[in-house]
């Protein structure tokens, strides 16, 4: 695989950086061996990201892009139905720049980036940063996270009292020795967690309830510790508050004793929790946050009470609560009193307290503090782990409480400003007709006349179960843009690919694109395709037009072209140009809600219209490679390329 050009370039007046070869320019081949001056040798573009850029990682930290390596797996987000996803990172770059973007959205998420670098919008898909407007919606993940940090080593389980066999079952996964630095430990974190909630263990069997695809997570969780697990449902009737109603249970269920037993010895209670005595496992405490978050997650995606407000505005301090029988009650409290002090290590502040109790049981819980400050730590620092629906609205939460803080900040500072002009001996209808458009009469008088400070929400603020309706959609949260600055840099930008369709990835909480450019590997060799090479060359300039010089297949009016630009790819597939399946692997499902043909100039139209059905000119290239020298042969691999002089397209 060739990283880049290994000898030289000649770069035209135009030219600018790229991968592989420069924007703009040509490149000479083999010289000595009637060779050609390619005016084709052309790059694809780098759009980057400066150092300190937070990338999130698919365990839930953050990482500086310029820390991140080949093979780290972070989030990306499903271009189908906006779900977090798991992508590899295949490919990092670098490069110098001397100017870089600053995005500010209105609830005060900020990215810096170069110009040409994409976002993710709501009405047009992926916007390079210099063509973002103000007002625009973008897509945020607004989970955060916290810093990854390595973990001090040192040893969980040793395994050498373990039975032979269960001992020989463990070793095979690679989850013995169990150490603070075992690459599977995070997984184990995360199913520990929600098993102290909502699962099972019993004899040799683990068993999960939760909804299909939040179960689904669980099974692809539990592949990577090497144990398959099967999905079961069933219907089944319930009673509540004098309500029967049916309901479709999902239950996970594995059958292993050497899982059952790990769990176990990693401190989850067998049988009925309510009468086993069980703590936060004493190693938790010693791990670095990261994993700390995963336990915290797993267990509040089976136990935590969902965002949920009292009035659509202020919301309920979220609760989770444990039934124990009444001679375990102090257990009950010491649990949950590690759970606050994990909570602590946050800056989440929380309170323990009774719930009720009877003759036979006794119930606890505790609350997280609802004021914005503490919510907006807990959901965006822990959040839920296999929780979709949780996992959303906390997203929801995260974004809407920032408004509203902001909102509250601006009319205490607005406050301030009421009372130092009153002071000042401007008159209150002055200031009244001045400030009308932002605040009502009441405000002002209030503000001039007593000492009151704080201030409450303003009549209109949207309320937050609307707000879910209006700017939710899968696990991302659309947000305005308020700000946009180009600012002098000058030093080193980042970037990377992400292995799986959607190529995106989150950075400091934005939906961002990464670059890269389709290669198709072949299962041919060079020697297979020799002898038919003037063959197929042929037939490819014949059934693939370049869109330059003949131009392409296809011949239409102006006025047909213009309902190409409003139909996108929609027009394609009504005159049988293409498959409608093909809607779901283009940007924008190939039809742009906002484009508007008026906008294009007829000139434009003009030179445009003759290259539709063809490859397209400029740096659209279609190339016959062979592979003739493998620098990097992990990544080579990683995308088929095995052998020099493989064919690839």
């Amino acid at each position: 695989c060739l990283p880049g050009i290994v000898r030289y370039s000649f770069v035209m007046p135009d030219g600018h950086e790229g991968y592989g070869f420069p924007i703009g320019g040509v490149a000479a081949f083999d010289p000595e061996e009637k060779g050609v001056i390619s005016p084709g040798g052309v790059g694809y573009d780098i759009n980057c990201l400066p150092p300190g850029t937070k990338v999130l990682t698919s365990l839930g930290c953050r990482v500086n892009i310029e820390e991140l390596s080949i093979d780290d797996r972070v989030v990306s987000i499903s271009k189908k139905n906006k779900v977090k996803e798991e992508g590899e990172v295949v490919l990092f770059t670098s490069r110098y720049e001397n100017t870089i973007y600053e995005v500010k959205t209105k609830s005060g998420f900020t990215l810096k980036a170069t110009s040409d670098h994409p976002i993710l919008t709501r009405e047009k898909g992926m916007v390079r940063v210099d063509e973002l407007e103000e007002g625009m919606e973008v897509a945020i993940y607004p989970f955060e996270g916290v810093d990854y940090e390595k973990p001090k080593e040192f040893t969980i389980i040793r395994g050498e009292k373990l039975p032979y066999t269960l001992k020989k079952e463990l070793k095979k996964r690679g989850l013995l020795p169990l150490t603070s630095r075992n690459a599977k430990l995070p997984y184990i974190l995360k199913i520990l967690g929600y098993v102290l909630g909502d699962g099972t263990i019993n004899g040799k069997q683990l068993k999960i309830y939760g909804c299909k695809e939040d179960l689904e997570e669980i099974r692809k969780d539990l592949e990577k510790l090497g144990y398959k697990a099967k999905i079961y449902s069933r219907k089944k009737t319930c009673k509540l508050k004098g309500y029967v109603f049916e309901h479709q249970e999902y239950a996970l269920k594995v059958s292993a004793k050497s899982l059952v037993k790990l769990l176990a010895i990693l401190g989850c209670p067998e049988g009925n929790k309510t009468q086993a005595k069980y703590r936060v496992p004493w190693f938790i405490f010693k791990l670095p946050l990261w994993m700390i978050r995963l336990f915290l997650a797993g267990y509040f995606g089976a136990e935590l009470s969902k965002p949920k407000t009292i009035n659509g505005y202020n919301f309920y301090m979220p609760e989770l609560k444990i039934v124990k029988i009444k001679k375990l009650e102090k257990n009950a409290w010491e649990f949950l009193e590690g759970i606050k002090k994990l909570l602590e290590k946050f800056g989440i502040k929380a309170v323990i307290r009774k719930a009720y109790e009877n003759e036979d049981k006794v119930c606890l819980r505790l609350l997280v503090r609802s004021d914005s400050e503490n919510l907006i730590k807990l959901y965006s620092k822990i959040g839920y782990e296999y929780n979709s629906l949780r996992r959303r609205l906390a997203n929801a939460a995260i974004v809407y409480l920032k408004l509203k803080q902001k909102i509250i900040e601006e009319r205490k500072i607005l406050r301030r400003i009421l009372k130092e002009e009153y002071l000042q001996g401007i008159p209150l209808t002055v200031i009244v007709s001045k400030y009308r458009g932002k605040v009502n009469q009441r405000f002002i008088e209030r503000s001039v006349y007593s000492e009151v400070k704080n201030t409450r929400i303003p009549k209109g603020l949207i309320r937050f179960e609307e707000y879910v309706k209006s700017k939710v959609e899968g696990d991302i949260v659309y947000d305005e843009v308020e700000e946009i600055k180009a600012k002098r840099y000058n030093g080193l930008v980042y970037d990377i690919t992400v292995s799986n369709e959607n190529h995106n990835f989150i950075a400091d909480s934005f939906v961002v694109s990464n670059c890269g450019v389709r290669l198709l590997r072949t299962n041919l060799m060079l020697d297979d395709l020799k002898p038919k090479m003037k063959t197929l060359l042929d037939t490819l300039a014949r059934n693939v037009p370049s869109g330059v010089g003949r131009g392409g297949l296809i011949r239409i009016s102006i006025s047909e072209l213009d309902k190409v630009l409003l139909e996108g790819v929609d027009w394609a597939i009504d005159r049988g140009y293409a498959w409608s399946e093909d809607k779901e692997h283009i940007e924008e499902k190939g039809h742009m809600v906002s484009a508007d043909p008026d906008k294009v100039s007829l000139r434009a139209k003009q030179r445009g219209a003759p290259q539709l059905g063809s490859l397209g000119s400029g740096n659209h290239f279609l190339e016959i490679q062979t592979v003739e020298e493998i620098y990097d042969r992990k990544a080579a691999k990683r995308i088929g390329i095995e052998d020099v002089g493989q064919i690839v397209v």
